[in-house]
């Protein structure tokens, strides 16, 4: 969309999240970016404000992305569920989507309990 080009050049998406080569990373920067754009919506408080509909599209594909490549149970993962939950909550006002993404995701990790190993 042409809000999210503007906000993308604004936030420097070529330097970190398009030369970001591990999955991990891209997840980050991914989550950092709409965390960023959700507190820009939080503070303007406008339905349909660019920032609100950039940080569905990042939130998106940092989950897409995250679910495609990370396991369930990885601390950068869980973040990114709560955080895209929050978003759906707060700002949305959609509070059974809210419920659902963070029941999934908890569903999903407790799933792989068993498999993870002692450090």
């Amino acid at each position: 969309s042409t809000a999210s080009s503007g906000i993308n050049a604004e936030y420097g998406d070529g330097m970190l999240i398009q030369q970001c080569t591990e999955s991990q990373g891209k997840v980050f920067y991914l989550k950092m970016k709409g965390d960023y754009l959700r507190y820009l919506a939080e503070i303007k408080k406008e339905d349909g404000s660019a920032e609100m509909g950039a940080a569905a599209e990042v939130y998106q594909e940092a989950w897409e992305f995250s679910q495609a490549e990370l396991e369930p149970t990885h601390p950068i993962h869980l973040g990114l569920a709560l955080n895209y939950s929050v978003y759906f909550f707060e700002i949305m006002d959609d509070k059974e989507k809210a419920c659902q993404l963070a029941k999934a995701a908890f569903n999903d990790a407790i799933s792989m309990l068993d498999s993870l190993k002692d450090f």
